[in-house]
């Protein structure tokens, strides 16, 4: 581990320094990863065989597994509720926020990092530059999909909420940095142009400003947890702070210490922050049909070649065999039966009967081909056989949904304390427009949220247990509800 200095973090030039530092450590520990995404990334994109010429099972493994819908869920309310009346507020205050931000079209692209990556992430914050309807002041609660590649967590951290630090690093427009951070960088007295166009006090911050690509900085937002165990937020641009929130949560933080991010992840590593990704074992495999599909085409190209055997003297004098097409070859008297065709000595099915073994391998692998692809198994004829596999097919992918609906119940979760924490008394949520349909109709209407009381001091919040629709239907079969 590397030796680090312990910087005062009351002061912006020791929040910088313990950017800096933690930031390289950060980056150090996860050095390895990044080399497997970048493999897991080849493999999608079918840049692992040579002269173009691969099998396509690891883009086909993370397509075919894809879910695009999000699980619905309801809220209960541990205790204090009754009626129920207070969970079913704070439920639907959620699924407005999930709604508003169209969570279905953002989750495709969470799937697809999951299914390669092995992991996904959440991010929940609050845009005050948001317009609301109802509002003077404005602002409202945004959930943002975030690239893996752009979380950088403490690497003594189990998951996402057990560390001491997060960074979240991403690259941002130069003229859009300058809208969301103008007024910081008015406050700071700091010169816009000439801020941006520093590339950073350090190495560290140098290099990243380089990897944000032209026309854009460097943005990296700090989150750590302070000697009271709670969240506090510097925003640094191109290495220099521009905002400080020494609270993160004002009015929940007495029952919430949780950074606003989500993390779930395909199979579980409990060594290891991140997690393991499907492709990672069927890597070989895929090395494997690779060579021998490249053999098959070469073998192919050089010895499938047409070939005629030609007793000697069996062809006229001067006759030559050309071996084309409409060739018309002058035979002597009796010698008619003196020519054999041997054609190739390889064939393509012969030379992809290996490939298609390692293929056959994979799907066994990842054990979910023949369920998701419509793929009618051999030996099997009778519809009641083939349902039955498909069964077991989806028995066996349900246990890899299983962390992704619990890492849902935390997002709706964080939702909820967004909510709680900013949305303030009086603030209407309108859930949907008369004559809505689908999940707007059953949202609609007008529902004021409110605090204690509209409190402004930090109060006491009732737990909420977030159940998955699925875990509801359950219960309801086995009578606990």
């Amino acid at each position: 581990m590397r030796e680090m200095t312990k910087p005062d973090m009351n002061t912006a030039a020791g929040r910088e320094r313990a950017a800096e530092e933690l930031f390289a450590y950060a980056k150090e520990a996860r050095a390895e990863r990044e080399r497997k995404w970048d493999t897991f990334e080849d493999y999608y994109r079918c840049r692992n065989g040579r002269a173009g010429l691969c099998v396509t099972d690891a883009y086909i493994h993370v397509e075919s597994q894809i879910e695009p819908g999000i699980p619905d869920f309801s809220f209960i309310l541990r205790e204090g509720d009754t009626e129920g009346e207070i969970a079913r507020r704070r439920e639907l205050a959620v699924k407005n926020v999930v709604d508003a931000n169209r969570l279905e079209g953002k989750n495709t692209a969470n799937e697809r990092r999951l299914l390669k990556y092995g992991d996904a992430f959440w991010k929940v914050r609050w845009d005050q530059s948001a317009a609301f309807p109802g509002a003077a002041d404005g602002g409202d609660i945004r959930v943002e999909d975030v690239d893996p590649r752009e979380i950088y967590p403490d690497p003594t951290a189990g998951e996402v909420q057990e560390g001491e630090f997060l960074f979240h690093a991403y690259a941002m427009n130069c003229r859009k940095a300058l809208r969301a951070f103008g007024a910081d960088i008015r406050r700071l007295g700091l010169d816009p142009e000439k801020l941006l166009s520093e590339e950073g006090t350090s190495d560290i911050f140098r290099l990243q400003a380089a990897e944000s690509g032209e026309g854009c900085v460097a943005v990296m937002e700090f989150y750590w947890r302070t000697p009271e165990d709670r969240v506090a937020l510097s925003v640094l641009l191109c290495g220099r702070e521009i905002r400080h929130i020494p609270d993160f949560w004002l009015r929940t933080g007495g029952q919430n210490r949780s950074f606003p991010f989500v993390q779930y992840w395909r199979i579980r590593d409990e060594r290891n922050f991140w997690n393991i990704s499907e492709l990672e074992y069927i890597l070989p495999l895929i090395d494997a049909a690779d060579r021998e599909l490249q053999v098959a085409a070469q073998n192919r190209a050089f010895m499938a070649n047409d070939m005629l055997i030609v007793e000697e003297d069996a062809l006229a004098d001067g006759v030559e065999v050309t071996n084309e097409p409409g060739a018309i070859l002058t035979m002597r008297p009796g010698r008619f039966d003196r020519i054999r065709r041997l054609s190739g000595l390889s064939s393509a099915a012969e030379g992809t009967a290996m490939a298609e073994h390692y293929t056959g391998m994979i799907e066994r692998t990842v054990g979910n081909f023949d369920s998701t692809l419509g793929e009618e198994p051999e030996r099997v004829v009778t519809a009641t056989g083939i349902k039955l596999l498909n069964a077991r097919a989806d028995a066996r992918r349900e246990i890899k949904r299983a962390d992704r609906l619990r890492g849902f119940a935390r997002l709706y979760e964080l939702i909820d304390w967004f909510c709680l924490e900013f949305y303030d008394d009086g603030r209407p949520i309108r859930i949907a427009a008369a004559g809505a349909v689908g999940r707007r109709a059953r949202l609609q209407g007008e529902l004021c949220y409110t605090y204690s009381g509209g409190e402004v001091s930090p109060a006491w919040f009732p737990r909420v247990d977030c159940l998955m629709e699925a875990e509801r239907e359950a219960a309801h079969v086995d009578g606990n509800l």
